[in-house]
């Protein structure tokens, strides 16, 4: 099985697994809404918050523990890619880049197409701009469609990122976000529920959510990049 596969097989087991813990605690406290204000109902309530609780802890540690392993391994595939050598033409235009104190941003372009044939080239290139205070990167210049083992291994830091994320919290990010800087500009309102996360129930709805910065069009190269026999 591909190292994608595996992920998407895990992400998608505690996403319902999740979801079943927490749609059967919501059934249970349902249940016992009538006989609130006894003791019973304490004592039952209780009980079925300790259940959920284990019951997530658990979940979390093995799928945490399984999707650190296939990160890792996606890492090691991405890294066992045979990288294309530079040229000696290609590793002029770089050198000579990093002897200048000022590049212009035209530079960097006119770079960006000399070494558009090379995806590590590029990259090379992204960093030279990015210490002379430029943002923007030049993968995309690239004629091919692979994505450098530097670009790959970017995106799979954030994927790391985002995947603790997930397993930690079932609410959108961006409305958790949201509500923090609305606490901080007006402190605490009253509390609503904040939105759940979308269900995903294919890869490309996984990666939406768990690696939004990636465009669709780059995902087949991420996955090209990542998938190896670690994961058989």
């Amino acid at each position: 099985m591909k190292n994608t596969e595996l992920f998407f097989k895990t992400v998608k087991k505690f996403q319902d697994g999740r979801n079943y813990i927490n749609s059967t605690y919501e059934k249970r406290m349902k249940e016992l809404e009538r006989t609130k204000g006894s003791q019973y109902y304490v004592d039952e309530s209780a009980k079925a918050q300790t259940a959920r609780d284990n019951a997530l802890k658990a979940l979390k540690a093995e799928c945490g523990d399984n999707l650190n392993d296939i990160i890792s391994f996606m890492q090691r595939a991405n890294k066992q890619r045979p990288m294309k050598a530079p040229t000696a033409e290609e590793l002029n235009i770089l050198q000579l880049l990093k002897l200048k104190d000022n590049i212009s941003e035209q530079e960097l372009e006119s770079a960006a197409i000399a070494l558009k044939g090379n995806p590590t080239c590029l990259s090379a290139l992204t960093e030279i701009g990015r210490k002379a205070g430029y943002l923007r990167g030049y993968n995309h210049y690239a004629e091919s469609k692979e994505m450098s083992i530097e670009e790959t291994e970017g995106a799979l830091r954030q994927l790391a990122k985002n995947v603790n994320d997930f397993l930690e919290f079932d609410t959108k990010k961006t409305a958790r976000i949201a509500e923090q800087i609305h606490s901080n500009l007006y402190g605490k309102g009253e509390s609503r529920p904040l939105p759940k996360r979308e269900p995903f129930t294919d890869m490309r709805e996984a990666m939406k959510e768990l690696l939004p910065s990636m465009g669709e069009d780059r995902l087949e190269s991420f996955y090209n990049a990542v998938d190896g026999a670690e994961g058989e």
